[in-house]
């Protein structure tokens, strides 16, 4: 028996180790440590990393001292989810290069035989698998493989290969696996026969730059997502027990339903009754229970407020309080005037710079952001976003004094500055000269700043990370583009959106046909709010109608679309979907699932046209011998409820698009 110098032999060891997969970049070992040290003692944990990018593969090994222990930790933790993502736990194969080895080859091996040149993966992440030279294929190690598998490009398994787990197009193995055969003569770059030059030129041009890294992109297949914020609603007595979106005439979104697939989706999760934030983020791929920190830093952020390490930023609504009989300061009304901007906006930049005596180092920044909406972000020393907020979420009620959440000297030390801050803004406020001439002509003041959703700067992984596609939105809504910006999407402005009920929502398509056209985006994201706004205002009338000027948005999406690609329109792919209910009812966000439509461009296009021409949707898809359509012809809450996509969360959303995307028809 070899002594512990022996690190080939496990069993000599007395260890055991397992091998984790699908694990988070973000992941130190010391996180991974602590999940895995509740079911014994672990001795290592050891993530690999890429020689060249020096990045980690997304895979680690962690090594117990007993087996019992080491298989109850396989047990219970094979299938959780950490940090956003299901990770997958089996025993590690016997004879493993122990860690400590590992290692060492990481700081000592150099690439051979031109390096990475041998890797045509298309995964967005590095090869498993280090350069080797094309001639060499004596290695016995378990985590080298031959180039062969190296340059396949197929998202299918070849025959006589071992399967994947991984969707990309990668054939790299786990460290944790034997290599089956010596290397290979390389494969052409198409896995059926050599490529022409034509062929290789056409094949240059395909390749370009997702966060950083160069990718290979088959065919430009984009994605055009619509989300209507606040889309579905319940029936009306005044409608007829129809839903706004079913007395509305919307054309084209019938037509994607009619082309495609549709279901009711649950933006978080079913009974939840969300807000925009969560509910997109959700959508997006970004569990919200993991990795939500309060909306204050997306509504600031999307104002055009900087944050950084340590910051905590509000959501923030100018509003009116009277105090009562008792001294209570009570919130009549938490949106003081939608028009704000017509008259308000100076009171922003009046409360920008505001600091405290009693609070060294610290200073509010203030910004204008939409509406009745400004963006506050508090910095100085010693803040966290572990406390509530002022407002009381409903009028009439009394304005709220905020408290920790945890017995943390910052958290305590945060709500105390809140409250001063609080109180220093009535005060200021109170005294403003617009305020003293809305008081005197009968007018409700802008008095009072509630401030919710403290939050500090979420730190996720990129959307282009996460999903392999270079994301642009636009998105006026300070709220929605400060999400955007967190996650690494491009904010572009049109002309004449506002994200109230003054936009120009045709202005959003043009711009959105434009950035689809170029070679720098293949996810466009456009978001509507006015529909939510009527839904908060109670307006039935207003939601009928926004609904239907988003549906003109959509119709000429379509159109330019088909217009731009012809009949490689089909390569396009469109989303439009909800991302919670509001209805004219209740005037808030309620838990029951949205409306949800994906559909290739052209079958869409198709559609809209019969539509068009005779005056109502196109005959019933159940003939259709496609897999991309259902029979399903509207686009509503309930005609949505038979398609062949059913009922799912929100998390579910950017899987379903990118394998729609991916089909080949």
């Amino acid at each position: 028996m070899s002594d512990r110098g022996d690190r080939g032999d496990r069993g000599d060891r007395g260890g055991i180790s397992l091998l984790v997969r699908n694990i988070s970049r973000r992941l130190r070992p010391e996180d991974i440590r602590k999940e895995f040290e509740r079911y014994g003692e672990v001795r290592d944990v050891y993530i690999p990393k890429d020689y060249y990018t020096k990045e980690p593969k997304g895979f680690a090994f962690v090594e117990f001292k007993s087996d019992r222990e080491a298989e109850d930790a396989r047990r219970n933790l094979d299938g959780v989810r950490i940090d956003g993502r299901d990770i997958r736990v089996v025993f590690a194969q016997e004879r493993r290069k122990s860690t400590d080895q590992m290692r060492e080859r990481e700081k000592t091996e150099k690439p051979r035989g031109g390096g990475r040149r041998g890797s045509r993966s298309r995964s967005r992440s590095p090869p498993r698998g280090r350069g080797r030279g094309r001639g060499r294929g004596r290695s016995r190690s378990r985590d080298r493989r031959a180039p062969a598998r190296r340059s396949s490009r197929s998202r299918s398994p070849v025959k006589g290969r071992s399967r994947s787990r991984s969707r990309s197009g990668s054939r790299g193995r786990s460290p944790a696996r034997r290599s089956a055969s010596p290397a290979q003569k390389p494969r052409s770059v198409s896995p059926r026969r050599s490529a022409s030059p034509r062929a290789t030129v056409d094949l240059l041009k395909r390749i370009r730059t997702v966060s950083g890294k160069k990718v290979l992109i088959m065919k430009k297949r984009s994605v055009v997502f619509v989300l209507i914020d606040g889309l579905a609603d319940v029936s009306l007595q005044e409608l007829d027990q129809q839903s706004p979106l079913e007395a509305a005439q919307t054309p084209a979104m019938d037509a994607i339903a009619n082309g495609g697939l549709t279901g009711l989706m649950d933006p978080v999760e079913p009974g939840y009754a969300c807000g925009s934030d969560t509910a997109h983020m959700s959508i997006m791929g970004y569990n919200p229970i993991i990795h939500y920190r309060g909306r204050g830093s997306f509504e600031a952020m999307g104002a055009g407020l900087p944050m950084a390490k340590g910051d905590v930023a509000f959501k923030c609504n100018f509003a009116t309080v009277q105090e009562n009989e008792d001294g209570q300061r009570i919130v009549e009304r938490r949106r003081v005037d939608r028009n704000f901007p017509a008259w308000g906006i100076d009171l922003c930049s009046f409360l920008d710079g505001l600091t405290l005596p009693e609070f060294p180092g610290f200073v509010v920044a203030t910004k204008y952001a939409t509406e009745h909406r400004c963006g506050i972000v508090f910095k100085g020393p010693g803040l966290c976003d572990k406390i509530t907020g002022t407002d009381p979420l409903k009028d009439h009620l009394p304005l709220v004094a905020s408290e920790p959440l945890n017995d943390s000297p910052e958290a305590e030390y945060s709500s105390k500055v809140l409250n001063a801050v609080s109180e220093a803004i009535h005060e200021r406020l109170s005294d403003h000269p617009i305020n003293k001439a809305r008081e005197g002509e009968g007018k409700p003041p802008a008095n009072v700043v509630l401030l919710r959703g403290p939050g500090e700067r979420i730190d996720v992984p990129t959307f282009a990370e996460m999903h392999g596609l270079n994301p642009f939105m636009i998105a006026p809504t300070c709220i929605i583009a400060g999400l955007g910006m967190s996650l690494g999407f491009e904010i572009a402005t049109a002309p004449g959106a506002t994200g109230d009920y003054h936009t120009n929502l045709l202005s959003k398509a043009e711009t959105a046909l434009k950035l689809l056209s170029g070679d720098d985006f293949d996810f466009g994201f456009v978001h509507v709010k006015a529909v939510d706004d009527a839904g908060h205002d109670r307006d039935v009338a207003k939601k009928v109608h926004f609904i239907e000027r988003a549906d003109e948005m959509i119709s000429r999406l379509v159109e330019g679309i088909h217009a731009e690609y012809g009949e490689e329109s089909n390569e396009v792919t469109i989303v439009v979907t909800g991302d919670h209910t509001t209805p004219v009812k209740y005037g808030d966000h309620t838990f029951e699932p949205v409306p949800f439509a994906i559909a290739r461009v052209g079958a869409a296009y198709e559609r809209l046209q019969h539509s068009k021409s005779a005056g109502e949707p196109a005959s019933d898809n159940a003939a259709s011998s496609s897999p991309l359509t259902d029979d399903v012809t509207r686009f509503s809450e309930l005609s949505v409820g038979r398609g062949a996509l059913g009922r799912f969360a929100g998390d579910q959303v950017m899987k379903l698009v990118k394998a729609f995307r991916e089909y080949e028809v």
